[in-house]
């Protein structure tokens, strides 16, 4: 690696991804970071079509760094509106071009690859829907679920939240709430009165308390596979 690249943001078995860009470790092969928002003459996100295409390319490992990139690069618009192209059965037999699907159907951001689950049942969970109802909080869902897909992202690294929420107390709360998510998940539990719970939690407060009692009180799943509450807003 050329000394002049930099040290890492993120690595993954793959890829390095540094504030100069990523560089694949085997190959050598390189997406610089002033090229990373390229697109194809047909509107499409360069680097997952270029990437799709090569012998050596693992697709989880590569559009895990992408992801990570985008968020490091300030690119969330690029992470969550474009998309990894895949043969489908019926493009595979027909030799049609590839279709593309969302990169949240190809990898998870939480270590275990299973979709992202919120709701009562655990402690993770819990807290994760403490933190969806914070992320949602005053802005449209669309872009509360892409704060919040950011704050996934960065608690998986064990990094602070921050460098998703420009809101330094919200981040702060979201912290606390993922360090302190056994404690806070027990204690709602096991109390007679659980909303009261939810209020005294870091960054929630009566107005959100109510939101995130609903969405703790059925669970169902949404088209992009979380687990959340048929009355969720």
């Amino acid at each position: 690696m050329d000394g002049s690249i930099g040290s890492s943001l993120f690595e993954n078995e793959d890829w390095r991804v540094t504030a100069a860009g990523l560089e694949h470790k085997s190959t050598g092969y390189w997406i610089p970071r002033d090229e990373f928002a390229f697109r194809r003459a047909d509107g499409a996100w360069l680097w997952p079509a270029q990437l799709s295409e090569k012998s050596w390319c693992n697709a989880e490992t590569a559009i895990e760094a992408l992801q990570c990139a985008a968020l490091f690069y300030g690119e969330a618009d690029v992470e969550v509106q474009q998309a990894w192209p895949v043969k489908t059965s019926h493009a595979a037999s027909t030799g049609e071009p590839a279709d593309f699907a969302p990169l949240g159907l190809w990898t998870s951001p939480w270590l275990d690859g299973r979709p992202v689950e919120i709701g009562a049942h655990d402690p993770d969970a819990f807290a994760r829907a403490a933190i969806r109802t914070i992320c949602r909080a005053g802005v449209s869902p669309r872009v509360g679920d892409r704060i919040f897909d950011s704050c996934v992202q960065l608690l998986r690294q064990g990094m602070t939240v921050r460098m998703a929420f420009r809101n330094p107390g919200k981040a702060d709360a979201i912290d606390r709430i993922w360090a302190e998510r056994h404690a806070l998940h027990r204690a709602y539990v096991q109390a007679s009165d659980p909303e009261a719970v939810l209020r005294r939690m870091p960054g929630i407060g009566p107005s959100l308390a109510r939101r995130l009692a609903e969405m703790l009180g059925g669970e169902s799943t949404d088209p992009d596979g979380r687990e959340v509450a048929a009355v969720a807003a």
